[in-house]
């Protein structure tokens, strides 16, 4: 017999299965596999399945897993190839996380990666996602591409809290390939593009900033750029657009630079923007269990959703 068999909306897994898992979002999908084997693997089925309350013939509900998903996860347990695309990669990031599959949690961390690399996964789309799995090799990641890459990122911002974190990480970068009047420039493009069709003031736009504006180095731009940031909307006000000429030309010092810097960022080489947009129609990748491989909105254990913006 085959360690694995499937219908079309029922898998087994194992020469002799005792325990199934039913799917109600999925049609009602089934998966029967060896308590055995998931038990050896993961210390949450350890738990659950040597519980005093567990009956062999209980069917577990499971909610917040896609059926697929789940067999992939399984699939993994019994030695087999996983496969995956830019989205199942992501569904299946939340299953590890929560059933404690660490080395195939690894995998799927370098394959997030290397989706990222390609463009197949959107940073912008995805990053509120993967940064609430609290995964530091990802953040870190993610991070240093979100810095090298601020024009392409800022370019796809909205006004959401998400979507601010992500310029709080570019502001708070030490090193760019850019100016920092390019950087203004695109940050005051971002913010009119998200208010087109309202009306607004420069005080809005201030306000939508709020203290991240202190992360704009304004005085090391140049006179003849600190003037062209006087040009409407601008974030700057007048007393401020004054205090800053006055010690970009004569280094004179104010209580508007308390809590700017003054230290130029490093100049970093030009990157390769890259358009971080989804293929419509992603490749297949398969995870080989004996390489290491180079994965949406998440609320807990309970949701998952890595679709949500």
């Amino acid at each position: 017999m085959n360690p694995e068999t499937s219908l079309t909306n029922c898998k087994v897994f194992g020469k002799n299965p005792d325990i199934t898992f039913v799917f109600p979002n999925n049609g009602g999908a089934t998966l029967r596999t060896e308590r055995y084997k998931l038990i050896q693997k993961s210390e949450v089925f350890q738990k659950q399945f040597t519980s005093s309350s567990f009956k062999a013939e209980d069917r577990i509900i499971i909610t917040d897993i896609f059926f697929d998903t789940f067999c992939e996860l399984v699939a993994h347990i019994y030695g087999q190839n996983v496969y995956v695309n830019e989205v199942t990669v992501l569904e299946l990031l939340y299953a590890t996380k929560k059933y404690f599959i660490n080395d195939l949690t690894f995998y799927v961390i370098k394959t997030i990666t290397r989706f990222i690399d390609d463009g197949r996964i959107n940073i912008v789309t995805h990053f509120n996602f993967i940064n609430q799995f609290e995964i530091k090799i990802l953040d870190d990641y993610m991070k240093g591409t979100i810095q090298k890459s601020p024009l392409t990122i800022i370019k796809q911002l909205t006004l959401s809290k998400p979507h601010k974190r992500l310029l709080e990480i570019i502001l708070e970068s030490t090193s760019f390939s850019i100016s920092e009047f390019e950087l203004y420039t695109a940050i005051v493009d971002m913010l009119k593009r998200n208010y087109e069709g309202k009306l607004y003031s420069e005080e809005d736009l201030r306000k939508e900033m709020g203290r991240m504006i202190y992360l704009i180095r304004f005085p090391t731009m140049t006179v003849r750029e600190l003037v062209s940031c006087a040009k409407k909307p601008s974030l700057l006000n007048e007393r401020q657009l004054l205090d800053f000429l006055l010690y970009v030309q004569e280094r004179i010092y104010t209580d508007t630079l308390q809590f700017y810097s003054v230290v130029s960022r490093t100049k970093t080489p030009e990157p390769i923007e890259k358009a971080l947009i989804l293929s419509r129609s992603p490749p297949i990748y398969t995870i080989q269990q004996q390489l290491p491989i180079l994965s949406l909105e998440y609320g807990g254990m309970g949701e998952m959703n890595p679709h949500q913006n």
